[in-house]
């Protein structure tokens, strides 16, 4: 083995003194120690076995192209402590020594490392050796590093299928833990030993193994890193013929041996023993299968378990790969055989106007996303049913009551062409659906994703043959489960309309089908008929397009068109004989633009989604306005995206993290109502993209998160609060959403909506919820306030439903400059010029219409829209349940009312605050103190005020 030895040379992230540790740790191993200069032409593996790199962060930055040439040779590697090649180091100009130059992730981000974060290691109770890996047990023995370096690992570098956004790449490594610290409840927080095994790609036939502690690694330890690096690199994969197998059929299992060999591969046979055990554990069925082939690949095959009854089993393999020493490999995987009555077992979700219910109790959705911890979206082509079991056990552990797999790339994998299809792949998806019966979590299952899949078609939406080629492919996969009562279809996630070049925004895709589409909508509408409007005609802002009022007609032509579809892949499920399965759209916060919207589409689906991802300063309103009048808006889609971060900000980039998904949940619950999926459980490291790599709970290692912790407290508390979560009472106040000028090229809409929200939840301390100016019809009855943000103009069905409302006794604010005025009544005529501050009254019925000229949602103080709006609310008899000291505007203190209990929801955004909340309904106190960025929740009976569920922050 080579070992770098720099006299001088400085660490990064590990103790001082690890030269002397290695050396008392690598006796008796054949050692040459060499300096940076020196490795240029001696470090190949025909000479050396295994590099050690002993400085923790730090290596010398001269170095890195003969290690990069060393890697992509298959060189086995170590490196002792924090970050591999994070910190840079180059000689003095003088020679006389070094300097350690700034953090930079240039070099480490090229072995794969998306990001590291330091991980205290003070909620460690105890260190837990890999017990399926023989070099692991020394590690356990004698951990103290105050932190590890955990990285976020992305092992694909190029997608499978670069045409759809959602296609993962190939799996060109795994990465294990060969110690984790456990905390408190059991849970692996952290790895300061790792094994990644360079499987394919630039770096195939690699074994690198970290000490990503900031500690001494003890001379035991430092051996067995070496020896696991240097130790022969087999991989056992054993897998059924079936994921699934129907009654009856012959049921084989396959095994494969597959090793990384320097040189020639040799001739090998060995026996692998199958051991097949069902759900309780006990033996089944065993058998021995000869593998036989070459050191590089090596197969066999055996008939095992021909008269099992339905349910799950498991297939533990043992075998002996040859070798100085042999090596005892383990490998499990499952299967199942088909269960028809624990298909239809469960109970439905029912969705109502707020949130669901489920075995007619309340059913505060607390989810997440899986595919498999394993292979990720590859889960139909490469299934383990007994790991998704363990991680099903793991998920239900968290407090996740809710599951939301499906296919986000390769729908022709499942089916080539109209008519056939993967049986296999399906196969797999019926061990998936079992598995989350067997553990009663209800599915969302997601079935296209972004544009659906057109099998050949011109157009997604529009072209006859894609569209009767997406219901086959419906129809394909929902006869399956027709039977399954808790399973919901979500027909497409992040759909856009139609323009694969411009994914989650509105733009025309110029075919055939779309111009044919187009005219007879502009004949319908008795409009004159015109080509599309090319695309430059979308520009937004201060550049006005040619044509805007075409392109305001294309987008209220494409919320139809979408509405259309979703219809026609609503008839093919019902069709199917999933007509009592729910129905949803995963829209994401494009839906809050010119995707299709959820206030728009709400008539078509059972209840509504929103994906908050980005607008992480506008979450209420985010939550606002998507959720239509009587459907329950299920967050279907959170979490935190990864994005670019100054030096330094990896010390803090998990907490960051963690408080952010805490308040989105939280915010999901609370004015939400329905509750949150968080994405996803387990990060997919398989992504070609930093982003996706770096999203999840769990690390590529196996080991936790912060937001993990978050997700289990906010789920515990939900479930806690569950009894008493029916009966909710709608909110008084409307918002109106004044789509005209949404649509427009020049919208001011969003910035009025957004500052109305804030102004009402934040300032006046009053939820609202909201309707589109275009479906006014679908407004609940409860409102006793409607509010008409700066719309500048509104279609005459709106001003007749603002009249009508009017009329019935409510008050009815309209804010900003119009452009038919006139609408509001003969006595008020259009100014021109600046428009005064007085606000006309006009009284309409037993109500009113209110009218400020001036648009005070876009001013840039707040403080004129807050005050406007409390005096609106005092003009509508309304005022909050609740008052509150302590708070900053910067402080959401919410309350969702329910038939025998409040939920109060507090969010501290920029500094930490002590609130005192008093129900004006109770002699109730709550004092509740929130950290800078954090959220809390608390449940209060509306009878004496007692606390019946709370959450803090941990």
């Amino acid at each position: 083995m080579a070992v770098l030895n720099e006299p001088g040379f400085p660490v990064a992230d590990a103790p001082a003194g690890a030269i002397d540790a290695l050396a008392r740790g690598l006796e008796g191993m054949e050692t040459t120690w060499l300096r940076a200069q020196d490795l240029g032409g001696t470090l190949t593996p025909e000479r050396f076995d295994v590099l050690v790199t002993p400085c923790g962060s730090a290596f010398p930055k001269e170095i890195w192209p003969v290690l990069v040439r060393w890697l992509e040779a298959a060189g086995h590697w170590v490196n002792l402590g924090g970050v591999p090649c994070a910190v840079p180091v180059e000689r003095d100009a003088n020679g006389g020594g070094w300097r350690v130059l700034p953090r930079d992730d240039t070099y480490s981000r090229q072995l794969g490392i998306v990001l590291a974060c330091a991980v205290p290691t003070d909620a460690v109770r105890n260190w837990s050796a890999n017990e399926a890996l023989p070099w692991a047990a020394p590690l356990a023995a004698d951990v103290t590093a105050p932190n590890v370096w955990e990285p976020y690992w992305r092992f694909s570098s190029v997608a499978d299928r670069p045409d759809e956004p959602g296609s993962s790449g190939a799996r060109e490594a795994t990465v294990q833990a060969l110690v984790t610290g456990l905390d408190a409840r059991g849970t692996a927080v952290v790895a300061p030993y790792l094994l990644v095994s360079r499987l394919e790609g630039r770096f195939a036939g690699g074994r690198w193994v970290f000490a990503a502690g900031d500690g001494p690694v003890p001379a035991p330890a430092i051996h067995a890193l070496v020896e696991a690096a240097g130790a022969p690199d087999w991989e056992l994969t054993v897998w059924p013929s079936s994921a699934c197998f129907r009654e009856g059929e012959p049921r084989s299992v396959a095994v494969a041996l597959r090793g990384f060999p320097r040189g020639a591969a040799a001739r090998i046979s060995a026996t692998c023993a199958l051991e097949i055990s069902d759900a309780r554990g006990e033996v089944q069925d065993t058998a021995e299968v000869t593998v036989s082939g070459t050191e590089a690949s090596a197969t066999g095959t055996a008939d095992v378990g021909d008269r099992l009854e339905p349910g799950m089993y498991r297939i533990r393999a043992t075998l002996t790969a040859p070798g100085k020493p042999p090596v005892e490999l383990r490998h499990s995987t499952g299967f199942w055989v088909w269960d028809d009555d624990l298909l239809a077992a469960g109970a439905p979700l029912v969705p109502g106007p707020h949130a669901f219910t489920r075995g007619g109790e309340p059913y505060p959705v607390t989810g997440t996303t899986y595919m498999a911890s394993d292979v990720h979206r590859k889960f139909l082509q490469q299934p383990d049913p007994w790991l998704w079991d363990r991680d099903f056990d793991a998920m239900k552990a968290a407090g996740v009551n809710l599951v939301r797999t499906g296919i986000w790339t390769g729908w022709k994998l499942l089916m080539r062409r109209v008519g056939e299809h993967d049986e296999g792949a399906l196969r797999a998806l019926d061990a998936w659906i079992l598995t989350a019966r067997r553990h009663d979590v209800p599915v969302i299952f997601t079935l296209f994703a972004f544009l659906p899949e057109t099998w050949g078609g011109e157009n997604p939406y529009l072209d006859p043959a894609a569209v009767e080629a997406q219901r086959a492919f419906v129809t394909l996969i929902a006869r399956r489960y027709a039977r399954m009562n808790d399973l919901v279809w979500d027909l497409i996630n992040e759909p856009s309309f139609c323009n694969n070049s411009h994914l989650w925004s509105c733009r025309p895709n110029y075919d055939r089908f779309e111009r044919a589409a187009w005219a007879a909508w502009l004949a319908q509408r008795r409009l004159p008929a015109a080509d599309l409007p090319p695309l430059e005609d979308f520009a937004e802002g201060d550049a006005a397009p040619a044509h805007p009022t075409m392109v305001l007609e294309y987008r209220l032509f494409a919320q139809a068109m979408f509405a259309r579809w979703v219809r026609t892949m609503r008839s093919a499920l019902r069709d199917a004989g999933a007509g009592r399965q729910l129905v949803t759209v995963g829209q994401d916060e494009a839906g809050t633009r010119d995707s299709p919207n959820n206030l728009l589409l709400a008539p078509a689906l059972d209840f509504s989604c929103n994906h908050t991802w980005w607008l992480n300063d506008a979450l209420a309103w985010d939550g606002v306005i998507t959720k239509a009048p009587g459907r329950a808006n299920l967050v279907e889609e959170t979490g935190v995206m990864f994005a670019a971060h100054p030096p330094g900000a990896e010390l803090r980039w998990e907490a960051y993290a963690r408080d952010l998904l805490e308040r989105k949940m939280a915010m999901a619950l609370g004015p939400g109502g329905a509750g949150f999926v968080e994405w996803v459980w387990n990060s997919n490291c398989y992504m070609p993209s930093d982003n996706e790599a770096a999203i999840g709970l769990l690390r590529a290692d196996g080991t936790a998160k912060p937001e993990l912790e978050a997700l289990r407290g906010v789920a515990a508390f939900a479930a806690a609060a569950q009894p008493h979560l029916a009966g909710w009472e709608a909110e008084r106040v409307l918002l109106v959403v004044p789509h005209s000028n949404m649509f427009s090229t020049q919208n001011t809409a969003t910035d009025a909506t957004r500052r109305a929200v804030r102004a009402m939840l934040y300032g006046c301390r009053m939820g609202l919820a909201a309707v589109s100016e275009l479906a006014t019809s679908s407004a609940p009855g409860a409102a006793h306030l409607v509010l008409v943000p700066s719309p500048r103009v509104l279609r005459a069905p709106a001003w007749a439903s603002l009249r009508a409302w009017a009329r019935r006794g409510v008050t009815v604010l309209v804010t900003g400059p119009l452009d038919q005025a006139e609408q509001l009544g003969r006595k008020v005529r259009r100014r021109e010029g600046p428009p005064a501050a007085a606000v006309v009254r006009l009284r309409v019925g037993r109500g009113a219409i209110l009218w400020c000229p001036e648009p005070v949602e876009l001013a840039p103080d707040p403080a004129a829209t807050v005050e406007l709006y409390g005096w609106a609310l005092r003009q509508a008899r309304l005022a909050p349940t609740f008052t509150v000291e302590g708070a900053d505007d910067a402080t959401l203190v919410h309350a969702a009312r329910y038939g025998d209990a409040d939920l109060y929801t507090i969010v501290a955004e920029r500094s930490a605050v002590s609130v005192r909340v008093r129900p004006v309904d109770s002699r109730a106190v709550l004092e509740v103190a929130v950290p800078a960025g954090r959220a809390a929740l608390r449940l209060v009976s509306r009878r004496g005020g007692a606390v019946i569920a709370s959450y803090d922050p941990a």
